[in-house]
């Protein structure tokens, strides 16, 4: 694939050669049809005729490479374009991933707080449900441990 410059230059050196082609043809023509019998004009005109033509052909031939140039560069951005929505549907579903363990990684220390506030609650109702029993068993120990009366001194 030619460089957009190469073909540029390409295409300024066909012009310039086809002013003074065109001149030369030009001018050999009104001899040609001047002097129809006289063959150096009509060598002349035949050569003249030649090099437009084969400056035509030169120009078809730059204009298909130009088309070969902008069909190949279709074809490659029409994959690009692929490539492009193939991962813009990939980073879609890795920013959602992306969400999704953020909010779950801000769950889980939300679940890790509550987890402790929910075994503070449980250790303190434990140590209070313990000094509540101790107290108990204390009290009846206290009730029902006092001596008794002897039945002997009693009657």
């Amino acid at each position: 694939m030619e460089s957009p410059d190469q073909i540029f230059d390409k295409l300024n050196a066909y012009t310039s050669k086809f002013y003074s082609a065109l001149d030369d043809f030009s001018n050999s023509y009104i001899n040609y049809k001047l002097y129809p019998g006289y063959s150096e004009n009509e060598n002349i005109y035949a050569n003249n005729k030649a090099i437009l033509e084969s400056l035509q052909a030169d120009v078809f031939v730059a204009t298909n490479d130009v088309q070969r140039n902008i069909d190949t560069l279709n074809s490659l951005i029409t994959d690009l374009n692929a490539k492009i929505a193939t991962e813009k549907t990939k980073n879609t579903t890795l920013k959602s991933q992306l969400s999704q363990l953020m909010s779950s990684s801000n769950g889980a220390d939300s679940l890790i707080g509550e987890s402790s506030e929910l075994y503070k609650m449980q250790w303190l109702s434990n140590v209070t449900l313990f000094i509540g029993i101790c107290l108990i068993l204390i009290t009846l120990f206290k009730v029902f441990s006092k001596p008794t009366v002897p039945l002997q001194n009693a009657v």
